[in-house]
């Protein structure tokens, strides 16, 4: 199984696929705890050709090597895919995190024309996300979310690149990048930070660099909101 092979050093690729007739929807749920307790550093990679949607946690305890995280929907590029991870704890024990909502285009831009439920490209809501190394708390993975909005949206314009509402995200010395776009119709704002009841989002590293940028659409709308 999963952890099994994470376990022995193995990369794990969970990919729906490319022929939607014979992998059905294209979309991954994760409904099961995932923890990678021994071995040496892997990478554990999640590709859907629509959505990916988090709902169990994942990571590597303390006596276990790094573990790497990567999340990439809409890998058949027709525009439909989205990550969300909601109510979990990512924990990487050093090994970084990558979350792209959509198909890795030119210039590494990621596009998504119709997020369907998830409201966002990347959408991280009630949830922990920390690299930090167990044996080493001063070293940490890198961190980075990207979500691109193309095309028209149903009103009102409520659908973000990145939205991250209540989630922490920790990474001592690793760099942590958010960028966003929301360049559409009906579309709002490229990166919005916000508040879910008592949890205040937090993006916190002792060493890295914290870089967030994003672009709307129109004036009503911000690139990147707090």
């Amino acid at each position: 199984d999963i952890n099994t092979a994470l376990n022995a050093g193995t990369n794990v690729i969970l990919d729906t696929g490319n022929d939607q007739a014979l992998q059905g929807s294209g979309n991954i749920f994760v409904l099961a705890d995932i923890l990678k307790s021994t071995g040496g550093s892997a990478t554990l990679s999640f590709r859907a050709t629509n959505n990916i949607d988090v709902r169990a946690s994942i990571g590597a305890s303390a006596a276990a090597g790094p573990l790497n995280l990567s999340f990439l929907s809409d890998t058949d590029g027709n525009g439909v895919g989205g990550v969300s991870i909601s109510g979990v704890t990512l924990q990487s024990n050093g090994g970084s995190v990558s979350i792209a909502g959509g198909f890795a285009g030119a210039a590494g831009a990621f596009f998504v024309t119709d997020p369907i439920s998830l409201s966002s490209s990347v959408r991280l809501v009630s949830s922990l996300i920390d690299t930090r190394s167990a044996a080493n708390p001063a070293v940490g993975g890198a961190f980075t979310a990207r979500g691109t909005l193309l095309g028209a949206f149903p009103a009102p314009p409520d659908a973000i690149g990145v939205f991250i509402s209540g989630t922490r995200v920790l990474t001592s010395s690793g760099p942590i990048q958010i960028a966003g776009i929301a360049n559409g119709a009906n579309t709002g704002d490229g990166v919005l930070l916000a508040v879910n009841g008592e949890n205040q989002p937090l993006l916190q590293t002792t060493s890295g660099q914290i870089t967030i940028s994003g672009s709307a659409a129109t004036a009503f709308n911000a690139g990147v909101r707090f």
